[in-house]
């Protein structure tokens, strides 16, 4: 094979010059490369540039130093050269390879490089090809270039191109750019970008409001890393959306779909980076998605997809109407937030693994979830559903058939003597000779045949739990409805009666009896009372109702002291010396005062008491230990001190209006 090698003529040009080690900063450094090697194998010649801009910038005279201070370079390219970062393997044959070294890499090395217009440059993918699109990765994770010119006829770009780097604002597209897919990974990470925008005329994409579509607009390419909306529609035409579309968005929050979206990439990289997405939504009439309760669902299947990762809810409802499968790993990281789950009838299957404990960066998650209702649809529960919830109480088990547990290790560590499985009172028997025993099935790891116990319904009225059923003896959350106009919440009321943390208070809990329950809230009219000098404002409240108050801790100079009712026959302040306390509201005027005042320096010999106090304020005085002398009694030259036992070695007296001296006698 006759081999001919041929150079041409290497020329530079440039606008500005770096010389005796001054720094280009904003200036434009603009550089000819027209380095070109041809040469002729089986009849076809073969082009490479590697090193094309290496070689230009040697002659012209730049030392690595002045490379690596350009902020701001163009670069121009002439007929038939293309910047790349590939070469052809030395034994000549067809074969191609990407190498460390070429123009992008000398790119990527310039450390202060922030602005790169290649508008007037060609690129190659590979050698031999003409083809005007980036080379695979040409910059990914650079760290200094944030913005960038494209070249007037670029067509394409290979995977990773810009991933992770520090492109900033709009990205435009010439109209020669006929690639309509990899933009995720083309721009993978790149969270300073902010839009897309599209030279008028191009055949193959479009960009709406920054977002980057496929010229039809059937196809969702690209939404920006970097877009600031907390909320977006996708617009009613889309069918198909692009391969993470949605990735490594640090604000989007709620993402809803139309009814003609039918089409997506793999579920877990829909929004595949994008840690904040709360909810979706999806519009009525579409055949292929759903959503219940922001949750994405395969209509299909009835599949939950995609989990929400920045929902932080502590309880979630899923709608068993529409879903019928909780994929595997599903809520793995949900349960660093997740204290109840409800299913509600519907739900049929849990698979592997989908409430087992997570782990970020091999660190297992914290998990709080604590109760567990499933419906009496359920039939299949797989292999370690359940694993590593330390917290877990109850779990609620309305099948009257045990649904069937796939070994191993369902609830290891979820079963811990605290915890109790609760099912039908019919159904114990079936639940203690079942799977679901520990002593039955020892892989299957669910509960001891103690802690499988039978579940007493609730029910509510003006009032709203997350529970529908408990186990006796355990604590039940329960909040009030809005009250009717004019009344406000006065107390609650159950029947059979049980205990309430408060029942004063509209958000409380009480303890489930072993028996069904109703609790009720209570409502009566609304009076007035009247605040002075507290940061609490005054207001209305329901009779009966306990009312918060909070008085500053200093005012004017002074100190809190107490607060005192000014009116309001029978209102009685839980703590009145606390500066955060309560009351409860009687059918009449109330008119509470919080009271500052200043506190009175008090003067101990031969005991100890408090520093200072406020007048009217009961002191405690105790004697220092000693075993001689003995103790004869409590003397003060201070007028307006009385002790309560003068020869007690531990009294009290009421603080006066005035410094005070206080003398133990031995």
């Amino acid at each position: 094979m006759k081999k001919l090698t041929f150079r041409f003529k290497r020329q530079i040009s440039l606008l500005a010059i770096l010389c005796c080690g001054m720094l280009l900063n904003a200036q434009q450094v603009v550089i000819t490369v027209t380095e070109m090697y041809s040469e002729v194998r089986d009849g076809t010649q073969q082009i490479s540039s590697s090193g094309g801009l290496q070689a230009a910038f040697k002659d012209a005279g730049y030392t690595a130093e002045t490379i690596a201070n350009i902020t701001n370079l163009k670069i121009i390219t002439a007929t038939g050269v293309h910047l790349t970062m590939t070469n052809t393997r030395p034994n000549g044959t067809d074969a191609r390879e990407d190498v460390p070294v070429g123009d992008f890499a000398l790119i990527n090395s310039m450390a202060r490089l922030s602005n790169l217009d290649l508008s007037d440059a060609k690129i190659g993918s590979q050698i031999n090809r003409s083809d005007d699109g980036f080379p695979r990765s040409a910059l990914a994770n650079n760290a200094t270039i944030k913005t960038i010119t494209f070249p007037k006829n670029l067509r394409a770009f290979n995977r990773s191109v810009f991933q992770n780097s520090a492109l900033q604002g709009t990205i435009f597209l010439p109209k020669t750019v006929v690639t309509v897919n990899e933009y995720n990974s083309a721009f993978e990470n790149c969270k300073g970008i902010t839009a897309f925008e599209v030279e008028t005329g191009n055949a193959y994409v479009k960009a709406v409001n920054g977002v980057l579509f496929s010229a039809d607009g059937k196809s969702l390419l690209m939404y920006p890393c970097g877009k600031q909306d907390v909320a977006f529609n996708i617009p009613e035409g889309v069918t198909t959306l692009a391969t993470s579309a949605f990735g490594w968005n640090d604000y989007l929050e709620e993402l809803s779909f139309p009814a003609s979206l039918t089409t997506l990439p793999r579920e877990d990289l829909i929004v595949n980076g994008s840690g904040k997405i709360k909810r979706y939504n999806v519009a009525p009439g579409n055949t292929v998605l759903a959503a219940t309760n922001g949750f994405l669902v395969d209509k299909t299947t009835g599949t939950l997809m995609a989990y929400p990762l920045g929902n932080t809810s502590e309880t979630i409802v899923i709608d068993g109407s529409i879903v019928k499968i909780v994929p595997r790993f599903y809520f793995s990281y949900a349960v660093a937030t997740l204290k109840n789950i409800i299913f509600t009838e519907g739900v049929e299957t849990i698979n592997f693994g989908a409430f087992k404990v997570g782990a970020i960066n091999g660190t297992p998650i914290t998990s709080v979830l604590e109760y567990i209702e499933l419906p009496s649809t359920l039939k299949n529960i797989e292999a370690e559903a359940f694993v590593g919830n330390k917290n877990l109480l109850q779990v609620i088990c309305k099948a009257t058939e045990p649904p069937t547990l796939f070994p191993n290790q369902i609830f290891r560590e979820s079963n811990g003597k605290d915890t109790r499985l609760g099912v039908p009172v019919a159904s114990l028997a079936k639940y203690k000779a079942s799977a679901w025993n520990i002593s039955v099935s020892a892989p299957t790891n669910a509960f001891p045949e103690d802690q499988i116990v039978a579940y007493r319904n609730i029910t509510t009225v003006d009032a709203t739990c997350i529970q529908s059923a408990s186990v006796a003896d355990y604590l039940v959350a329960v909040k009030a409805n809005e009250a009717p106009a004019g009344e406000a919440f006065s107390r609650w009321t159950s029947t059979p009666e049980t205990s309430f943390t408060n029942a004063k208070v509209s958000v409380s809990s009480f303890t489930m009896p072993n028996s069904d329950i109703e609790v009720k809230a209570l409502f009566a009219l609304k009076k007035p009372y009247t605040l002075v000098d507290a940061i609490t404002q005054s207001g209305m409240a329901a009779i009966g109702s306990s009312v918060n108050i909070e008085a500053a801790p200093t005012k004017g100079g002074l100190a809190f002291s107490k607060w005192t009712v000014a009116e309001g026959n029978g209102v009685e302040v839980v703590d009145p010396n606390s500066v955060s306390t309560s009351f409860t509201m009687i059918d009449g005027t109330v008119k509470i005062a919080a009271v500052y005042s200043a506190a009175y320096k008090i003067t101990i010999c031969g005991g100890y008491t408090v520093l200072e106090a406020f007048p009217g304020e009961t002191v405690t005085v105790k004697t220092s230990s000693r075993t001689s002398p003995t103790f004869k009694k409590w003397t003060s030259p201070t007028s307006g001190v009385t002790f309560a036992n003068p020869n007690s070695e531990t009294t009290t007296f009421v603080m006066p209006a005035k410094d005070v001296i206080i003398d133990a006698d031995f």
